[in-house]
């Protein structure tokens, strides 16, 4: 392992640094060049959809990959303590990084003592420049358009808020305080009031994690965490964006008596993105649901018939009555399904919940490496998330080896990986969420070397580990 690990870090690095260079010249550089061109000659620029501002696949998600660097770059980000002088030594010889030449990008062979806890991939003045550039672009492109926020979608992943949320950080890194205040506030009046609204735009509002009320709960706390130290947020902020009110309806809405199950587009589906695997954990995660001995009761009630449905492959039906075990991706299939039953396991110790998840891992080891891009949703870096998951859970050193595997053959095939997805350089779609993915691998490796235990592993819109906390 250790000499597969030395052998590979490199790779990495080096496919990481020439991802980030690539997206921020033809998200951020080149189209704002074009915009500020389109401006001045014209008056006005392309006119763009909402799907081309949101987190999922659009503009946000590169912000949003820029700002996970950032905070993951910055001392404030974590609590760990120090290591100790002969892990000190260890890291300097271990080389965690590929030397890299450009000042903009870090050589984290030789860090300073305090920023140990972390290995950051560029300087924070550097990525602070850049995310300046991409709010600019943003900001220009928005003043020239005529957007309706009113469309049904309230979650941050897929929706308007997931961008506004993040210019509120950005302004915040920025130093634009004033900025991210209004923002703010904007948010708290238009979004909350949305999550009880029935129907919009002909579609319903649904309780799901692109699009829907799940979405909006992840994101407030998104928020909360982030500001959590300043004096931007109000006190009663929880209370403003209606937080508990959202989470009694969302329980509501997929009480089915002694279980949950949610419909989207009239159907029920039971994965990450659309269904009851995403709503659940996530209802784990962001609630004191544990503790409410009904609910919690209901949500193991339908894990356990999720178990009993597993298909003989290890892969999980995509929705209620599917006998189809032809997806196996984050959104439909075992990807989105491998974290609730790991928190199913972590919480009961029922071994059930375990073997089911190692039955699942086998699976996405034999069929896992997709053909439709390096992404999170549906590709390759998506797909590794289970074995890193498994590694947390068990300490099983063959499931980090397989998560290796997996960013190793993307890597060394990206030349004809990277263009398949509609979005090649998105954050779900194409290469910006495999950048956060392939990053929080990377520490894990080293941390391996080190004989560090850190279970940090970020993977974007599903948990807090960006504050590492």
């Amino acid at each position: 392992m250790l000499q597969i690990i030395a052998s590979l870090k490199g790779t990495f690095r080096s496919s990481l640094r020439s991802w980030i260079e690539i997206i921020i010249k033809t998200q951020i550089e080149e189209p704002l060049t074009l915009v500020k061109k389109d401006i001045q000659v014209f008056g006005t620029c392309k006119k763009l959809t909402i799907d081309d501002f949101t987190i999922y696949d659009g503009i946000g998600g590169v912000l949003y990959m820029l700002i996970y660097f950032f905070v993951k770059s910055s001392p404030k980000s974590t609590d760990s303590p120090l290591p100790s002088e002969d892990a000190m030594s260890r890291r300097r010889d271990s080389q965690c990084s590929s030397t890299m030449s450009d000042s903009n990008f870090v050589d984290t062979a030789l860090p300073n003592a305090e920023d140990l806890s972390f290995i950051p991939i560029a300087s924070m003045e550097y990525l602070s420049e850049k995310i300046e550039k991409c709010v600019h672009l943003i900001e220009l492109i928005m003043e020239k358009q005529s957007l309706s926020l009113d469309n049904g979608d309230i979650s941050g992943v897929g929706g308007m808020m997931g961008l506004f949320s993040l210019l509120s950080i950005a302004y915040d890194i920025l130093g634009k305080t004033e900025k991210a205040k209004i923002t703010l506030h904007n948010i708290a009046i238009h979004f909350p009031k949305l999550c009880f609204i029935n129907r919009r735009a002909n579609k319903p509002i649904s309780n799901e994690w692109l699009y829907g009320r799940i979405g909006y709960l992840y994101t407030v706390l998104f928020l909360q965490r982030y500001f959590k130290d300043s004096k931007v947020l109000p006190d009663n902020y929880l209370e403003v964006m209606q937080f508990d009110k959202v989470v009694d309806i969302i329980k509501q809405d997929g009480d089915k008596g002694n279980k949950y199950m949610w419909e989207w587009h009239e159907k029920e589906y039971l994965g990450a993105v659309h269904g009851f695997c995403g709503i659940a954990k996530l209802l784990l995660d962001l609630t004191d649901i544990k503790n409410d001995e009904s609910s919690f009761k209901k949500i193991k009630e339908t894990v356990d018939w999720l178990v009993s449905e597993q298909f003989s492959d290890g892969n999980f039906p995509s929705s209620v009555g599917s006998k189809s075990s032809r997806l196996l991706q984050f959104c439909h299939g075992v990807t989105g399904v491998m974290p609730i039953l790991l928190d199913m396991y972590k919480i009961t110790k029922d071994e059930k919940y375990l073997d089911s998840a190692k039955k699942a891992g086998a699976c996405m080891w034999k069929f896992g490496l997709l053909k439709k891009g390096l992404g999170l949703c549906h590709g390759i870096f998506g797909n590794l998330y289970p074995f890193i998951l498994m590694y947390q859970t068990t300490g099983d050193d063959e499931c980090l080896m397989r998560a290796i595997r997996f960013a190793q053959y993307g890597c060394e095939n990206q030349s004809k990986l990277v263009s398949v997805p509609d979005h090649p350089f998105s954050l779900f779609e194409g290469i910006s969420g495999s950048c956060i993915v392939l990053d929080g691998l990377i520490e894990l490796m080293c941390n391996y070397e080190l004989g560090v235990k850190e279970d940090y592993f970020h993977f974007p819109c599903f948990d807090y580990k960006i504050f590492k906390q």
